[in-house]
């Protein structure tokens, strides 16, 4: 594995961290807001 190779694979590793983390905030502070009006 070449340097070059180490960190396109890093690229791709946060582009699918940042996938992933985006939805799960959204849809976290979501429901956060719903149950903050709700009380």
């Amino acid at each position: 594995m070449t340097v070059d190779d180490f960190l396109i694979l890093g690229k791709k590793v946060l582009i699918g961290l940042l996938i992933g983390i985006i939805p799960l905030a959204l849809v976290t502070g979501g429901l956060w807001l719903i149950t903050a009006l709700l009380k």
